[in-house]
């Protein structure tokens, strides 16, 4: 029996950072920066395979397990205020505020607008809760003429919580691994190349 039919793909969500511009390497290495004085070690094989996607609090949390330390709330908030100090020198240009990030978006990429745009402090739950890709649907849908389902929707991630928060939502999950490889997963999923 042939499988049912697939509605065409009427909206495409983008995750940001490893999707449209990578700067987990940058994050990775002010981290491994910022944790290593307390004899935290973070390889960059580590971070990736296990860090990306998840909060910077989890992510600390388990790093101190590993390390046999213990986790504080004091140490998480001075390590994330000294981290978030050295990414914001280094990556001056890299701005996540959702006014800085249309600019951004708009100035670099000539996006002549974006539909929706969900930034992780619009939700209540982050991924790998669905909640940000059914906030971006819903606020597609506010501008659109017709109404958009869930499986008419395309997400596009780099993360295991970013692609498991997608499939939650209903919605078709590509995974990509950073930004050099969107435009062949978009077109390989659009015209149902697997």
């Amino acid at each position: 029996m042939p499988s049912p039919r697939k509605p065409p793909v009427r909206a495409i969500f983008f995750d940001f950072d490893g999707v449209l511009m990578d700067t987990e390497p940058l994050h990775h290495r002010c981290w491994a920066e910022v944790l290593q004085p307390y004899g935290i070690r973070l390889t960059w094989t580590h971070y990736a395979r296990e860090m990306i996607g998840v909060s910077a609090q989890e992510m600390i949390e388990s790093l101190c397990r590993k390390a046999g330390r213990p986790y504080t709330d004091k140490f998480f908030t001075a390590c994330y205020r000294k981290k978030k100090e050295l990414f914001v020198r280094r990556a001056a240009r890299v701005c996540q505020p959702p006014d800085k990030l249309k600019t951004f978006l708009r100035n670099n990429h000539d996006w002549p607008y974006l539909a929706a745009m969900v930034c992780e402090d619009d939700v209540q739950n982050r991924k790998p809760a669905p909640d940000p890709y059914l906030l971006a649907l819903k606020r597609v849908n506010n501008a659109a003429s017709r109404a958009i389902k869930p499986a008419e929707c395309l997400v596009v991630e780099d993360s295991d919580p970013g692609a498991e928060a997608g499939l939650k939502a209903g919605m078709r999950v590509v995974r990509v691994l950073g930004p050099r490889r969107v435009l062949k997963a978009l077109e390989a999923a659009l015209l149902g190349i697997k």
